[in-house]
């Protein structure tokens, strides 16, 4: 199921161009961060430009942002709100997430006037009703790196759930 026409609908029925990877995907292949989700999708790319601003490229559709003040080619949304600029999706955790949807060629009337090129929603795990649950995941690594994230899921009511998420990354610098 995706919502990439803001309605929810079967991927296999959404007429558009569209790639989505489930959160069970994304921790299985070991997707940790929004850049390595060139990873899965193919057809999107997000060049290294240093710093926290990011260019995003779909099918080669994008801009070059090296400043603030450059308007993206490239939608990033979290959660249905469309974000300004793309540096502070891509460089952030990716952690208990539902799913990642990557819609293919222009989306302004959907997505606004900066969408020419596609746009990327990150749909972030919804708290489910009556159900209690809890997850975690912990890597280690060299340089004494940590990769820690967690989730709680708590049925509070018959109508209501709250669920909580954290994530803790460290990593030790190469020089003394």
């Amino acid at each position: 199921i995706v919502t990439a026409q803001r309605k929810e609908e079967s991927l296999q029925k959404a007429a558009i161009a569209i790639d989505a990877v489930s959160g069970a995907d994304l921790g299985s292949r070991g997707i940790t961060n929004a850049l390595d989700i060139t990873k899965a999708v193919p057809a999107l790319s997000v060049p290294a430009n240093g710093g926290n601003i990011a260019s995003i490229f779909i099918r080669g559709v994008g801009n070059i942002t090296t400043s603030s003040y450059n308007d993206p080619a490239v939608a990033p949304n979290y959660d249905g709100v469309v974000l300004g600029r793309g540096g502070g999706v891509f460089g952030a955790a990716f952690y208990d997430l539902s799913r990642v949807e990557v819609l293919k060629g222009p989306q302004g009337i959907l997505y606004g006037r900066n969408a020419t090129g596609g746009a990327v929603n990150i749909i972030p795990a919804r708290p489910e009703i009556g159900r209690n649950s809890a997850g975690f995941n912990l890597s280690y690594g060299n340089f004494d790196a940590v990769d820690a994230d967690a989730h709680v899921n708590l049925g509070v009511s018959e109508t209501s759930a709250l669920r909580l998420g954290a994530t803790y990354t460290t990593r030790d610098g190469y020089n003394r």
